[in-house]
């Protein structure tokens, strides 16, 4: 899909979105995330941790979230949405069952198949090229999506009313620079290409276990809620560190710190352009001695935790 008819998929999405906290006063949940100024001797950042899915009750978030958003000129992703995804990222069927064996694709499927009834609605939003009556034809990465969706769908946790999905459908809204981190090209080079097929195997066995996804996604969102950046390292990050090196796992974690890197020169570009930015960026990317905060303070920045 291009970048135009992407975009005025999320526009819609939002409207919604839009006009529901538009009309509440206050959230129905308070949180509390992970939010942080970034400052030097000129000019500051707002970093924000985020989670990409999440309910309509916390909105609006906290003032002091939405009044920073309100200072900033510029908004910055993880993603560059202006960036074209016209490169060719899914792995055929084929290719797929030769990665990860047939019997776990007719298990994706079947698992897909039993639980559609339930997300068809946001099933057909977020893949309306996918025709459900021929899903056996679909690859790894569309059947990986759907899967997740049938995990949200089951914790009550949305994409539409994510974080990210939140501040780019504000931005657009009162026409803000919008900026990214990485093109969506790098970061799936970064984080899937050339992985071992144990790997892409281990990632759709997990996905089909629609149970245990939906409670850890459930988990992770409680912790956003708390800001709780210690448990956050212990589910999202410990796992990876501790991999052995000759594993899938720690190719991903070196992957992750590389993003890092890129997202953390990102946030210093902004600062020595005197910019102020409202930076939005998935909040594992931010905790942990690895994370973009920790990055900033070493380098001599001035960080205040906010909430």
């Amino acid at each position: 899909m291009s970048y135009v008819k992407k975009l005025t998929v999320i526009v819609i999405l939002l409207v919604c979105l839009f006009s529901l906290t538009a009309c509440q006063k206050e959230a129905e949940v308070t949180v509390s995330p992970l939010f942080y100024k970034v400052s030097d001797e000129n000019s500051y950042v707002y970093v924000l941790g985020s989670i990409h899915v999440g309910r309509m009750n916390i909105y609006p978030l906290p003032k002091e979230i939405m009044s920073a958003y309100g200072e900033c000129y510029t908004v910055m992703f993880e993603i560059d949405f202006q960036t074209t995804s016209d490169f060719d990222y899914e792995i055929p069927r084929d290719k797929t069952e030769a990665l990860v064996g047939a019997e776990t694709v007719e298990r994706a499927v079947e698992t897909v198949k039993e639980e559609y009834p339930s997300m068809k609605r946001i099933a057909q939003k977020a893949y309306p090229s996918v025709d459900m009556n021929n899903i056996e034809q679909t690859g790894f990465f569309t059947l990986q999506g759907l899967l997740t969706l049938c995990a949200n769908t089951k914790s009550a946790l949305l994409a539409d009313c994510g974080i990210d999905r939140a501040f780019l459908g504000y931005a657009l809204r009162d026409k803000k620079s919008i900026m990214g981190a990485e093109s969506a090209e790098e970061q799936y080079r970064l984080t899937y290409n050339d992985l071992p097929s144990e790997a892409y195997s281990e990632i759709l066995n997990e996905a089909i276990v629609v149970e245990e996804a939906a409670k850890q996604v459930n988990a992770l969102y409680e912790m956003w809620c708390s800001g709780d950046a210690a448990a956050i390292e212990r589910a999202e990050l410990e796992p990876l560190r501790q991999a052995g090196e000759d594993t899938w796992q720690h190719m991903l974690y070196e992957s992750f710190l590389i993003r890092n890197q890129h997202m953390t020169d990102k946030v210093i570009q902004q600062l020595e352009n005197d910019e102020t930015t409202f930076v939005v960026f998935g909040v594992a990317h931010i905790v942990g001695e690895e994370g973009i905060i920790n990055q900033l303070q070493e380098l001599g920045y001035t960080v205040e935790l906010l909430s």
